[in-house]
């Protein structure tokens, strides 16, 4: 059970991120506890860190988007260019696409899941184009099924409706992208309709290919979702 300290205290977080924030130090400040509790803090903020978060404080599932949607609105708007002159954007974008010294741990492929999915019900921002992009370089279908299965707070009924959410997530980009900018918008190369599936096709492949040594009736069955996903994916490219 959470305490209350531990609630306040994310809470305050969020509350902070959402008011006007004094200046950059503070920003900075409130960066860095949610992701060091998760060890996901590059080590070159660390000096910025100046509370710790409570165990059991970070609830992922819960918290991250909520973080990940007040950065959205009411810090990338405000402070992109500061932050960026500071050197410091990468700080923002370890809540949507933890970098890749960070990439193999449980926690960074749970918040690229939810990053997923707050990208492509937000509005589609230089910010956002850019974070989908890497997203689909960083953490593509394959490795997101490692994150999605392997939650052993989780039974399998769960993981699977997670899975296909996360499927559902990962197939409305290119559209998401596309509506938003309009015919003349200047699209990212990786999320054009073609490109993306393109190369979620291949990683789909990867994936069959690394479930196709395990016997288990689970991994039989999302082998089978897999195999139909790739179809789909193939119908939309008209190969």
């Amino acid at each position: 059970m959470q305490s209350s300290d531990s609630r306040m205290q994310i809470q305050d977080i969020l509350e902070q991120l959402r008011a006007q924030v004094a200046d950059l130090q503070i920003l900075l400040n409130l960066l860095t506890s949610p992701l060091e509790s998760l060890g996901l803090l590059p080590p070159q903020f660390r000096r910025h860190s100046n509370q710790s978060l409570l165990p059991g404080t970070l609830n992922i599932k819960k918290h991250i988007p909520q973080l990940q949607r007040v950065l959205l609105q009411n810090i990338v708007p405000t402070w992109d260019i500061l932050l960026a002159e500071n050197n410091a954007t990468s700080l923002l974008d370890q809540y949507f696409c933890p970098d890749s010294f960070s990439n193999a741990l449980p926690a960074a492929g749970e918040i690229a899941i939810l990053a997923y999915s707050t990208l492509v019900s937000s509005q589609m921002t230089e910010y956002a184009l850019r974070l989908l992009e890497r997203l689909s370089v960083e953490y593509p279908v394959d490795r997101l099924h490692t994150a999605a299965f392997a939650r052993a707070d989780l039974d399998k009924a769960a993981k699977d409706v997670g899975w296909e959410d996360c499927v559902r997530d990962l197939c409305m980009v290119p559209a998401k992208v596309a509506n938003s900018l309009g015919v003349t918008g200047d699209i990212p190369l990786g999320l054009e309709n073609g490109v993306y599936f393109n190369n979620l096709s291949v990683r789909c492949e990867q994936l069959i290919c690394t479930l196709s040594g395990k016997s288990s009736k689970g991994m039989l069955n999302t082998q089978l979702f897999i195999i139909s996903l790739s179809s789909f994916i193939l119908s939309l490219l008209k190969i």
